[in-house]
């Protein structure tokens, strides 16, 4: 309600009108900007137009990758077996898994279940 009770107020209706005219004025220059440009590319293209002259390269003898010299490749360092270590798990290890508590003891008349009614 505070926003239509400011258009009301003097200031408010000048702040309205100067904003309206100028995004006509900006519509308006914006329309006949297009119309020009479309216009312009309706012109036809006479004999007087600039050519471009196709720019070809010199036709130059290739050097082989052959004929240039190369340095020596090092060899890799021969490939060592990573060290091999015992993988027996401790005697004292426990292989169960933790089993979930469910000893819940919360009020349950706010937990939603399947198929009962949720408030929007």
């Amino acid at each position: 309600m505070n926003f239509f009770s400011n258009l009301l107020t003097e200031q408010g209706l000048k702040k309205m009108l100067s904003v309206a005219g100028g995004s006509l004025a900006l519509t308006l220059s914006l329309f006949y900007l297009m119309q020009a440009l479309i216009a312009v590319g309706d012109i036809e293209l006479g004999d007087k137009a600039i050519r471009i002259a196709d720019v070809t390269m010199p036709e130059r003898d290739l050097e082989l990758i052959q004929d240039i010299e190369r340095p020596k490749e090092e060899e890799p360092p021969p490939e060592t077996m990573p060290p091999e270590f015992d993988m027996t798990p401790p005697a004292d290890l426990e292989n169960a898994a933790p089993r979930p508590k469910f000893d819940f003891k919360g009020k349950r008349s706010g937990v939603f279940a399947d198929g009962s009614y949720v408030p929007i």
